[in-house]
C-alpha cells in the first residue's frame, strides 16, 4: 500500500485515509471496532488500561478490539487502517492521484522543483549525494530509495524474477517492480521525498550553494537577467506578462500562485483546508510547499517562470523601459546604432568597462564569464580544485552560460556595460557618427548629391534580392529596418508562440521602437553595404551614366491597368519555370497560394506523421487572416526575388496573352451554372525538371513519345471548357539534357520515424545488410512525385521505387495517365463521361480512371486509348446532415480526416476508421474497406444508404433525388436489384460514385485506450476468440493482436517508444460513460481468464498510432531495397493456431527456391470479423537483382503465401457482371479494362 504511492508516506495516506472514512453514511458495528481498533493503535499504541466492565458494553467492545492487536506497531496499524479504507471506500486512492497531478495540492512536479531553475535531473543528482552521507538506513526505505533510483535511470523493471535463494536480489526486484510504469521524471521526484524524509534539509543547503556560486549555478545573476531594475519592478511586469496568457494547465497555475502568495504574504498562513475543498486545498499545499522561502526569492522564481510561459518579456519589458514607452528613456540604449556590428559594440563595451575604478566580485565574475564566452566559447577543461577559490569561481561564471553563442555573450556583455557605464553606447555612436571614430555618415552612405534616401533604399532592396543565402538573424534585420521605413513602429500584437516566424519578425520589428523611417532607411542602407559590398558604388555608377534612372514605373516592370488577378497568375506562370527552389521558399510560395486561392487556413492542423502535408499547413496558418489581394502581391513580391525580370517579359506578352485564349484563361474560366462562391480554383500542379527528367526517363524506356499526352490535353481543354473542369498534363515536353534519372517514390529523407533503428532491425531479421539507394537530391521532385501520385489516385503502383534503375512494372507503366481532370461538381464528371462515349459509339477515345488519393491501384489491359485520371477531391462537401434519423449525404471525394472533422462539428461521427488519412469515401465505397471500429459501427456496406453513381448513359440512384433528404426512400425493398450492393466493391468499373447518404452515429462521449500483454501468443488468440463472443454493447470498438515481431518493428520505427517483447492486444474503448464502465469490466475478467496482464493506456495508444504509420513504414522499407505486402484473411478460429507455422513453412520454402538473399520477415496480427481476421506482413530483400526479375520473385512469393492463407481465386458470377458493365458502360469508357 504504501510502495504504491513513492514519496508518499504512512502518515500522510493514513491522514487521507481517515477522510475518506469520514465521508461514509454508514457502516455495521463490527467494521466500526476494526477501524477504531486500528486507529488507536496507529495513534497510541497498544492496549492501554484495564478492561472496561460488563457493564459499559460499548467500551468493553472497543477495548476488546483494540486489544487484539496486541504489540503491533504503529507502522503496521497505518497500513491496516489504508487497507480497511480500500474495503470500505473502494477508490479512494484517487487522493494519491490527486496528489500526483497537484489537483489535492502536493504536485510531486512543483515538491521537487521548490528552488526555481533547478531541473529534475540536478535535483536527482544532489539527492543521492545527500543520501550518501546517511550512515545508517533500515532495509526497507533502503529498498525504496533503489526502486526509485533503478526506476529513474533504466525504467519499468526488466528481466525476470530472481529465485528464493537469491533473498536480496528478490527483494529488491520487487520493490522496484512495483513503481510498475511509473515515468523516470516522476521517479526522480519520488527520490527528492524520499532524502526529504531521510536528509531533512538537504535542498535548502544545496539551493544555498546554487545561488552562492559555489555549485556553479547562481540563481542570482540567473533572475537579475534585466540590468538595473529591481526584483519589485521585474516582479510586477512578470505578473503582467502572465496576464496575457490564454490558457495554462492547473499545475503552472499552483506554481504561479504560490510564488505570488509566498512574495506578498510570506508563508503559508491559516489550516490546510478540508479534502471536500479541492481546490483551495490544492492551492494552500502549492503555498505551503515554498515553506519559509524569502519573499525576493520568490520574486525572482515567480519571473523565472513567466521566463518559462511567456519566453521574452523579459526582453520586451527592458526595450520598453529603455525606450521610454515604460518611463525610462533613453530609446537608443536597447538599439544599436544601425550598421554596427555586435564586434565594433562588444570592443567598444570592453573599453567602457576598463573607465571603471571598483566593481564588486560578483559583477566580476559575470563579465568575465560573458567575456570568455564571447572569444572562446563554452567553458573548457575540468573545474579547478576547491583550493583554488578565484580560479574556481571564475570556472563556475563560465559554465554558467553554458552552449549560448559568441553573438549572444556579446550583447550580453554590452548589457552588463549598460548596467556599470550608464551613457557609454551614446557617446560611441555619436564618435562614431561625428567622424572621430571613423564613421561619418556622409562618408558611409557614399551617396553623391542629389539621390535621396527612398532612391538609396530601394537600389538597397534590389542589391540585397541578389543574395543566394543569408542567416536567420540578418534577414531579421533586414525585415525589421524594411517595416519600420516602410510602415512605421510595430503594429498589431504579438503573435502567439505556436507562430514561431511570425513571432520572431514581429519582436525583430518591434526592437527598432520608435526610430524615424529616415533612420530605418539608412541603416537598411548600411546593412546592405554589409551584406554585398560594393553595391553602393555601383549604383553610383550607374545613376551617373544613366542606366538605372530608378523611374518608379520602370521598377515594377508590369504594364499599367494590370490587375492583381492578372500577374498573380503571370507570376505562377513564371515560377513554373523553376528548376530547383529550397523547402522554405516554396512553403512561402504554397502558403500565399492558398491565401490568395483560398483565403485563410482551414481544417484541423495534420498529424505528426503527416510531415509534408503538417510543414504546408503551418506555413499557410502563419499568414493568419491576410487578405486575398495582400496574397496575390505577395505571391508576386516572392516570384520578384526568385525569377527577376518576370515581371518585364510578362508585360510583352501580355497583349497576345488577353487576345489568345490561352491556357491560363482556360483554367479559370467560371464554371457554367456553378455559383461563384463555391469555386475554390484550380490546383495545378507545377512540374519541375525532376519530372521532366521521369518523362524523358519514360520516352527512353518505353517508346512513349510526348505528341499523344499533348493532344489528349489539348482536346480535353476544348472540349470541358463549358464544363469548368481542371486540366492538367501529367507529363510536360521531354527534357533532352537531363541526365538524371527515374525519381523515388520512397519515404524519402523526411519522412516520419527512426530511419536508423528500422534499418538495423530490417538487417537483423532478414539476415542481410540494408543499404539504402539512392534517390534524387532534388526534395522538390520527390514531393512533386508524391503530389503527382495522390492526384491521378495513386494509378501508379507503388512498386516504382527508386533511382538509378529502380524497380518498375513495364505493363501499368506504359499505362501512365495522360491527364489529370479535376471536376468540382457531379455535372462536370458526367460531362467528361458522355463526351468520351460520344466520340465513338462503339469504343471512347480515351479511358477515364476514377480517382482521387484512393488506395485503389489496378492495372490495364493491352489498349491504345489515351488515359485520364479523374480527381474527386474537389467534390468533398456534407451536403446535407439529418441529426434525427442519423443519416448524412456527403460528397464521394471527401477524405477521410475531413470527413471526421466536418462531422464532429455537428456532434456526429461515420465511426469508419481506415490505417490512412488520405482515403476517400468514394474509395472506401468501391474497395468495400474494411473499418478498423467494425466491431462496434460495422463496415462500409453497414453505413451505406443511398449512392450517386455518373456513368456514361447518365446519372444512376435508387432511393432518392438530387441530394434531397425530403424524397429519400427509407427501408429495405423486396424487389428489384439493390444499386448499392452492386457499386460496392465495383472498383470504379461500372461508374463514378459522387456522392452517397450514409449512416452516422453521436460522437462517443468517452474514448479509452488500453493494452494487455501475453506469455504466449496461444493465450492472445484466446483473448481476442472472447473478446468477439461479446455482445455488441460489450465489446472494444477496436480490438488488434500484435505477435513479438509486428512490436519489434514498430518499436523500431516509432520515435520514442518502448514496447512490450511478448504478444499484446491494442484496445479501443468507445461509447456512454456507462458502456465504457462496462467494457472494462467484461475486459478485466477476460484479461484474468487468459493470463495477461494490463501494460497501460499510453502503450494502448502509442500501437494504435503506429498501425495507422504502417503504409509510411511499407514506404520507409522500399528505401532499403525491401518489398512489403500485408495479407488479409478471414479464416476459422479453429484454424488460426495451426495456419501460422504452415504459413511460414510456405514463404520460406517460395523464398529458398527463388534464391532470394537473406530470409523472409513474417509477422502478425490478430483481430475479429465474421471469424478471425488475420493480417500478415511480409517483407523480403530485393538486393541485387534486376528491377523486373525482383517484382517478378515478389509475385511468386506473395502468390504462395496468399494460397497458405487460403486465398480466393477467380470471382463468381463474372458473366453476369460483364452484362452489367456493357448495359452502364457499353464504350468502356472506365478503367478499359475487364471486369474483375
Amino acid at each position: 500500500m504504501t510502495v504504491a504511492s513513492p514519496g508518499l508516506s504512512d502518515e500522510v495516506l493514513f491522514q487521507a485515509a481517515q477522510d475518506a472514512v469520514k465521508s461514509l453514511s454508514q457502516l455495521d458495528d463490527r467494521n466500526k471496532l476494526r477501524l477504531y481498533a486500528h486507529y488507536k493503535q496507529a495513534t497510541m499504541g497498544p492496549a492501554q488500561g484495564s478492561r472496561p466492565s460488563m457493564f459499559q458494553q460499548v467500551a468493553r467492545a472497543k477495548w476488546d478490539a483494540w486489544a487484539e492487536l496486541a504489540s503491533m506497531s504503529k507502522t503496521d496499524a497505518m497500513q491496516g487502517y489504508c487497507l480497511l479504507a480500500d474495503e470500505f471506500v473502494p477508490g479512494w486512492e484517487s487522493f494519491v492521484k490527486e496528489e500526483r497531478s497537484g489537483r489535492n495540492g502536493m504536485a510531486l512536479a512543483s515538491v521537487a522543483v521548490a528552488s526555481p531553475g533547478l531541473s529534475d535531473e540536478v535535483l536527482f543528482q544532489a539527492a543521492q549525494d545527500a543520501v550518501k552521507s546517511l550512515s545508517q538506513l533500515d532495509d526497507r526505505n533502503k529498498l525504496r530509495l533503489y526502486a526509485h533510483y533503478k526506476q529513474a535511470t533504466v525504467g519499468p523493471a526488466q528481466g525476470s524474477r530472481p529465485s528464493m535463494f537469491q533473498q536480496i536480489a528478490r527483494a529488491k526486484w520487487d520493490a522496484w517492480a512495483e513503481l510498475a510504469s511509473m515515468s523516470k521524471t516522476d521517479s526522480m521526484r519520488g527520490y527528492c521525498l524520499l532524502a526529504d524524509e531521510f536528509v531533512p534539509g538537504w535542498r535548502e543547503n544545496f539551493v544555498k550553494e546554487e545561488r552562492s556560486g559555489r555549485n556553479g549555478m547562481a540563481l542570482a545573476s540567473v533572475a537579475v537577467a534585466s540590468p538595473g531594475l529591481s526584483d519589485e519592478v521585474l516582479f510586477q511586469a512578470a505578473q503582467d506578462a502572465v496576464k496575457s496568457l490564454s490558457q495554462l494547465d492547473d499545475r503552472n497555475k499552483l506554481r504561479l500562485y504560490a510564488h505570488y502568495k509566498q512574495a506578498t504574504m510570506g508563508p503559508a498562513q491559516g489550516s490546510r483546508p478540508s479534502m471536500f475543498q479541492q481546490i483551495a486545498r490544492a492551492k494552500w499545499d502549492a503555498w505551503a510547499e515554498l515553506a519559509s522561502m524569502s519573499k525576493t526569492d520568490s520574486m525572482r522564481g515567480y519571473c523565472l517562470l513567466a521566463d518559462e510561459f511567456v519566453p521574452g518579456w523579459r526582453e520586451s519589458f527592458v526595450k520598453e523601459e529603455r525606450s521610454g514607452r515604460n518611463g525610462m528613456a533613453p530609446a537608443s540604449v536597447a538599439v544599436a546604432s544601425p550598421g554596427l556590428s555586435d564586434e565594433v559594440l562588444f570592443k567598444a563595451a570592453q573599453e567602457a568597462v576598463k573607465s571603471l575604478s571598483q566593481l564588486d566580485d560578483r559583477n566580476k565574475l559575470r563579465l568575465y564569464a560573458h567575456y570568455k564566452q564571447a572569444t572562446v566559447g563554452p567553458a573548457q577543461g575540468s573545474r579547478p580544485s576547491i583550493f583554488q577559490q578565484v580560479a574556481r569561481a571564475k570556472w563556475d561564471a563560465w559554465a554558467e552560460l553554458a552552449s549560448m553563442s559568441k553573438t549572444d555573450a556579446m550583447q550580453g556583455y554590452c548589457l552588463l556595460a549598460d548596467e556599470f557605464v550608464r551613457g557609454w553606447r551614446e557617446s560611441f555612436v555619436k564618435e562614431e557618427r561625428s567622424g572621430r571614430n571613423g564613421m561619418a555618415p556622409a562618408s558611409v552612405a557614399g551617396a553623391p548629391p542629389g539621390l535621396s534616401d527612398e532612391v538609396l533604399f530601394q537600389a538597397a532592396q534590389d542589391a540585397v534580392k541578389s543574395l543566394s543565402q543569408l542567416d536567420d538573424r540578418n534577414k531579421l534585420r533586414l525585415y525589421a529596418h524594411y517595416k519600420q521605413a516602410t510602415v512605421g513602429p510595430a503594429q498589431g500584437s504579438r503573435p502567439s508562440i505556436f507562430q514561431q516566424v511570425a513571432r520572431a519578425k514581429w519582436d525583430a520589428w518591434a526592437e527598432l521602437a520608435s526610430m524615424s523611417k529616415t533612420d530605418a532607411m539608412q541603416g537598411y542602407c548600411l546593412l546592405a553595404v554589409k551584406f554585398v559590398p560594393g553595391w553602393r558604388e555601383s549604383f553610383v555608377k550607374e545613376e551617373w551614366s544613366g542606366r538605372n534612372a530608378m523611374a518608379p514605373a520602370s521598377v515594377a516592370g508590369a504594364p499599367p491597368c494590370l490587375s492583381d488577378e492578372v500577374l498573380f497568375k503571370a507570376a505562377q506562370e513564371a515560377v513554373k519555370s523553376l528548376s530547383q527552389l529550397d523547402d522554405r521558399n516554396k512553403l512561402r510560395l504554397y502558403a500565399h497560394y492558398k491565401q490568395a486561392t483560398m483565403g485563410p487556413a482551414q481544417g484541423s492542423r495534420p498529424s505528426i506523421f503527416q510531415q509534408v502535408a503538417r510543414a504546408k499547413w503551418d506555413a499557410w496558418a502563419e499568414l493568419a487572416s491576410m487578405s486575398k489581394t495582400d496574397a496575390m502581391q505577395g505571391y508576386c513580391l516572392l516570384a520578384d526575388e526568385f525569377v527577376p525580370s518576370w515581371r518585364q517579359r510578362f508585360g510583352k506578352q501580355e497583349p497576345s496573352l488577353r487576345s489568345g485564349g490561352s491556357a491560363v484563361d482556360i483554367l479559370w474560366e467560371q464554371p457554367a451554372g456553378v455559383a461563384s462562391e463555391t469555386v475554390a480554383g484550380p490546383e495545378a500542379f507545377p512540374l519541375a525538371a525532376p519530372l521532366r527528367r521521369a518523362w524523358a526517363q519514360l520516352d527512353r524506356v518505353f517508346n512513349a513519345g510526348s505528341e499523344r499526352p499533348e493532344r489528349i490535353i489539348q482536346e480535353m481543354r476544348r472540349d470541358t471548357q463549358t464544363a469548368g473542369s481542371d486540366v492538367h498534363p501529367v507529363w510536360p515536353e521531354p527534357d533532352t539534357e537531363s541526365t538524371s534519372s527515374f525519381f523515388s517514390v520512397g519515404n524519402g529523407a523526411n519522412g516520419a520515424g527512426n530511419r536508423f533503428r528500422l534499418r538495423e532491425m530490417l538487417q537483423r531479421e532478414l539476415a542481410v545488410e540494408a543499404l539504402e539507394t539512392e534517390t534524387v537530391e532534388d526534395s522538390e521532385g520527390l514531393a512533386r512525385a508524391r503530389s503527382l501520385l495522390a492526384a491521378l489516385g495513386e494509378s501508379l503502383p507503388t512498386d516504382i521505387v527508386h533511382c538509378p534503375e529502380g524497380f518498375y512494372d513495364r505493363s501499368p507503366l506504359h499505362k501512365v495517365p495522360d491527364a489529370v481532370v479535376q471536376p468540382q461538381c457531379e455535372e462536370q464528371v458526367l460531362a467528361l463521361l458522355q463526351k468520351a462515349a460520344r466520340s465513338n459509339p462503339k469504343r471512347s477515345s480515351f479511358v477515364v480512371i476514377p480517382g482521387g488519393a484512393s488506395a485503389s491501384a489496378f492495372q490495364l489491359e493491352e489498349d491504345t486509348r489515351p488515359v485520364v485520371s479523374l480527381d474527386m477531391r474537389r467534390l468533398n462537401r456534407i451536403l446535407w446532415v439529418n441529426k434525427e434519423d442519423r443519416m448524412a449525404c456527403v460528397e464521394a471525394g471527401i477524405s477521410a480526416s475531413r470527413l471526421r472533422e466536418e462531422l464532429a462539428r455537428e456532434g456526429m461521427a461515420l465511426g469508419m476508421e481506415t490505417e490512412s488519412e488520405l482515403t476517400t469515401l468514394g474509395g472506401w465505397l468501391a474497395t468495400r474497406a474494411r473499418s478498423m471500429k467494425e466491431a462496434r459501427y460495422g463496415n462500409i456496406e453497414d453505413m451505406l444508404v443511398e449512392v450517386r453513381v455518373a456513368t456514361s448513359s447518365g446519372l444512376v440512384w435508387q432511393k432518392g433525388g438530387r441530394g434531397s433528404r425530403e424524397d429519400l426512400a427509407f427501408g429495405r425493398r423486396s424487389t428489384g436489384l439493390n444499386l448499392p450492393g452492386l457499386i460496392l466493391g465495383s472498383q470504379g468499373c461500372l461508374g463514378v460514385i459522387t456522392a452517397a447518404v450514409v449512416r452516422i452515429h453521436p460522437l462517443p462521449e468517452q474514448v479509452e485506450y488500453e493494452s494487455v500483454a501475453f506469455d504466449d501468443w496461444a493465450a492472445g488468440v484466446s483473448f481476442v476468440r472472447a473478446i468477439s463472443q461479446l455482445p455488441q454493447a460489450l465489446r472494444p470498438s477496436f480490438c488488434r493482436l500484435m505477435d513479438g515481431k509486428q512490436l519489434d518493428l514498430m518499436e523500431a520505427w516509432a520515435e520514442e517508444c518502448h514496447f512490450p517483447q511478448h504478444p499484446a492486444a491494442a484496445l479501443v474503448l468507445e461509447g456512454s460513460c456507462e458502456e465504457t464502465a462496462a467494457q472494462r469490466r467484461e475486459l478485466k475478467q477476460l484479461v484474468a481468464s487468459c493470463h495477461g496482464r494490463f501494460t497501460g493506456a499510453a502503450l494502448g495508444e502509442s500501437c494504435y498510432q503506429m498501425i495507422l504509420a504502417m503504409p509510411q513504414l511499407a514506404d520507409a522499407c522500399v528505401d532499403f531495397s525491401i518489398l512489403s505486402e500485408t495479407l488479409e484473411a478471414v479464416v476459422p478460429w479453429s484454424h488460426v493456431c495451426s495456419l501460422w507455422p504452415a504459413l511460414i513453412q510456405a514463404v520460406v520454402a517460395e523464398h529458398q527456391a527463388l534464391h532470394l538473399p537473406g530470409r523472409p520477415f513474417l509477422s502478425c496480427c490478430l483481430g475479429h470479423s465474421e471469424g478471425a481476421l488475420l493480417r500478415i506482413c511480409l517483407k523480403t530483400s530485393v538486393e541485387g537483382l534486376a528491377p523486373a526479375a525482383a517484382l517478378s520473385a515478389f509475385r511468386r512469393l506473395r502468390a504462395a503465401a496468399s494460397k497458405a492463407v487460403g486465398g480466393r481465386q477467380g470471382t463468381p458470377g463474372l458473366t453476369a457482371l460483364k452484362s452489367l458493365k456493357a448495359a452502364l458502360d457499353p464504350q468502356n469508357v472506365l478503367r478499359g479494362s475487364h471486369v474483375g
